[in-house]
């Protein structure tokens, strides 16, 4: 009888120790419908032609053909950023973006894990006005987290404040 007592004790602990386990593996990985129901927007953030120029800049520092950017032109400009600086309406993304190349080329280069804001003061450090460079980012901000739309108005003054951004 003892013998009997002792197996089904056993048995019994068995089945709460498998029991513990099934509830804890099913508990272990979300739901597919839980992880679906998150709407989030994915950018891209690889650029070929940024990429180009990364490897086309290192190979200039390799063979010690590296010219320093003193003077930065439109043009340059432009071709850093892979969009031509123009006169018409455009989006605050493509002048964040002018922005940012800017700033590297003056000597700051934002991380990818840098967020817009946490960039800023090390914008203004080297661009001036430091008032354009915190407009520009606020406006990018709006736009790209906020879902808020801007005007064509709004876009063109941000570019007339853009277009006096300068290298400090």
């Amino acid at each position: 009888m003892i013998v009997v007592l002792k197996a089904l004790g056993a048995v019994l602990l068995l089945a709460i120790a498998l029991l513990l386990v099934a509830r804890t593996i099913a508990r272990w990985r979300p739901r597919l419908g839980e992880s679906d129901a998150t709407p989030e927007e994915r950018d891209s953030v690889f650029e070929a032609d940024r990429l180009r120029q990364t490897l086309l800049a290192w190979l200039r520092r390799l063979l010690r053909r590296f010219r320093p950017a003193e003077a930065v032109s439109d043009a340059q400009l432009g071709s850093a950023t892979g969009d031509a600086v123009h006169a018409g309406p455009s989006s605050v993304r493509l002048l964040y973006r002018q922005l940012l190349a800017l700033g590297q080329l003056a000597g700051r280069s934002r991380a990818a894990s840098t967020t817009p804001y946490e960039h800023a003061p090390a914008l203004t450090t080297v661009l001036q006005p430091p008032a354009a460079v915190d407009d520009l980012t606020e406006a990018y901000v709006q736009v790209r987290y906020a879902e808020h739309e801007l005007t064509s108005a709004e876009i063109e003054a941000l570019e007339e404040r853009f277009r006096h951004v300068l290298p400090k």
